[in-house]
């Protein structure tokens, strides 16, 4: 919202502030907390949640207390609905699964721009990603592409956005675990 304001307008308010994203152990900390300070229903008892799962959900979380709070309720209400009383990577990896979630967090739409930046041989503008995902260009400008830049999966040049490198090697990444579920699930079919 800063950005969005005159900077007479600005220079009068007498606090500014500049929040960084919590570190991946400062995340663990609040997922752990999560965990040890949520009141459980009557109908369950307290569901312990392994070290692994912890780091799973705090990778997730995007450096964001609320969303890794979110996230650590999402695990919670998993458990809860499933029944389970010891939440195990395995059960954090197949809730976030089917929420679309990938293992650093980005969403399915992150993931198509990356598709969609990964098939252009050049740089691309906001209106024609927008258009090729179906979200508008403030949303995708403004929600969307700050966490793709801050993990460098793409960058912004002078002609439009790119892909980089760090962003094709995640999407093979993606390719790759895909091509496994599949391979996976067609050999527990087959009874192999």
């Amino acid at each position: 919202i800063a950005g969005m304001l005159d900077k007479p307008f600005r220079d009068r308010f007498k606090l500014h502030l500049h929040l960084k994203c919590y570190s991946q152990e400062e995340s663990e900390k609040i997922v752990q907390w999560y965990f040890d300070n949520v009141d459980y229903p009557d109908t369950c008892g307290e569901i312990e949640i392994a070290q692994d799962a912890i780091c799973a959900i705090a990778k997730r979380g995007r450096g964001n207390g609320r969303i890794i709070s979110s996230l650590s309720e999402r695990v919670l209400n998993g458990a809860i609905y499933k029944e389970v009383d010891n939440i195990t990577l395995g059960f954090v990896e197949d809730v976030f699964a089917l929420q679309g979630l990938d293992e650093i967090g980005l969403t399915d739409s992150e993931l198509q721009i990356l598709d969609y930046l990964s098939r252009m041989d050049r740089p691309v503008g906001l209106d024609a990603i927008a258009n090729s995902i179906g979200e508008n260009r403030k949303s995708l400008e403004d929600v969307i592409e700050p966490f793709l830049l801050q993990k460098e999966l793409i960058a912004i040049t002078g002609s439009g956005r790119i892909i980089t490198e760090k962003g094709e090697s995640h999407l093979r990444d993606q390719a790759s675990a895909q091509r496994g579920e599949i391979i996976s699930l067609k050999n527990s079919r087959e009874g192999r």
